[in-house]
């Protein structure tokens, strides 16, 4: 597995990444926005079940 599937990226992103790598052109814009989406989703799942463990033990 690569560092990036390590870190939890599904293929379809990795891919996109080696896509973005491989042209020595383009700025970091675009794989600054895949990585943020992904720690966006990632903060997504921690967070939700904090909600829900709160929600249970305020009852």
């Amino acid at each position: 597995m690569s560092p990036c599937g390590d870190l939890g990226f599904s293929l379809d992103e990795i891919r996109a990444l080696l896509d973005l790598s491989d042209d020595r052109s383009r700025n970091c814009e675009a794989v600054d926005r895949i990585a943020r989406e992904h720690l966006f989703e990632g903060e997504r799942q921690i967070d939700d079940p904090k909600a829900l463990q709160s929600e249970w033990t305020s009852c």
